[in-house]
């Protein structure tokens, strides 16, 4: 088993502790701290019990014998994906309309100033 920091793993999560929550990957104890599980606020740890997840490995110790693990940095790459796919369109000025929001859907995004 290697383990290198930035690498994803898939981990299931046993048991709430405090600060965070235990994971295991294979057979090896690792910890996510609740500001890493998620990029909103989790009020309750409970409901990550049982599920695997996703995530990368943030800090890895042989001699401590301590794995950090983060949610929240997969989450906010998957977040930054789509907002660069839902931005890619470009549009010019010939082509927009005055309203460039239609069915909730952003048809284009210009930069326009107005003083």
């Amino acid at each position: 088993m290697r383990l290198k920091i930035k690498q994803k793993v898939k981990v299931t999560v046993k048991d709430v502790v405090k600060g965070g929550v235990t994971a295991y990957y294979k057979s090896v104890r690792c910890f996510i701290p609740g500001s890493l599980l998620s990029y909103r606020y989790v009020e309750d740890m409970n409901t990550f019990v049982g599920k695997e997840l996703i995530v990368l490995v943030e800090d890895f110790d042989i001699e401590k014998k301590r794995v950090v693990l983060s949610r929240k940095a997969i989450e906010v790459a998957e977040r930054e994906e789509k907002k660069g796919h839902s931005l890619g369109r470009t549009c010019s000025w010939r082509k927009t309309k005055r309203n460039c929001y239609q069915t909730n859907e952003i048809w284009c995004v210009c930069r326009y100033w107005r003083y």
